[in-house]
């Protein structure tokens, strides 16, 4: 809410396929993950995407352009990377993450990936 009240474009969390996805659902799915984990293992991985400001602008003229262009990068291009660099034969498909971004003018202040293992 703070940033928000500050003027900075505060986008929901989304994954592969959803926009929006709840805080609620993204909790869950963290402190769900425990499957065949010990329990000093982590539940998830945070990568920070952080763009330059060259790149920010590449990426579109106002804060909502420049989010979606961060959504379509994240979905086409960095997950199924990511999946690939397993070598386990897997997809974007297998690879559980939420994404936030936040930025005020054109500026992306955070980018947060979570990636849930």
């Amino acid at each position: 809410m703070y940033r928000m009240a500050n003027g900075s474009f505060v986008e929901g969390f989304f994954d592969l396929l959803n926009d929006d996805v709840p805080k609620s659902n993204v909790i869950q799915q963290i402190d769900n993950n425990i499957g065949q984990l010990m329990k000093t293992d982590a539940k998830f991985f945070a990568i920070h995407v952080s763009p330059s400001k060259k790149e920010l602008v590449m990426m579109g003229q106002t804060e909502k352009e420049q989010s979606d262009a961060m959504k379509r990068y994240i979905r086409e291009v960095f997950i199924p990377a990511y999946a690939q660099n397993f070598n386990k034969g897997l997809l974007a498909e297998n690879i559980k993450f939420m994404e936030k971004s936040i930025l005020k003018g054109n500026v992306l202040l955070m980018l947060h990936l979570y990636i849930v293992i």
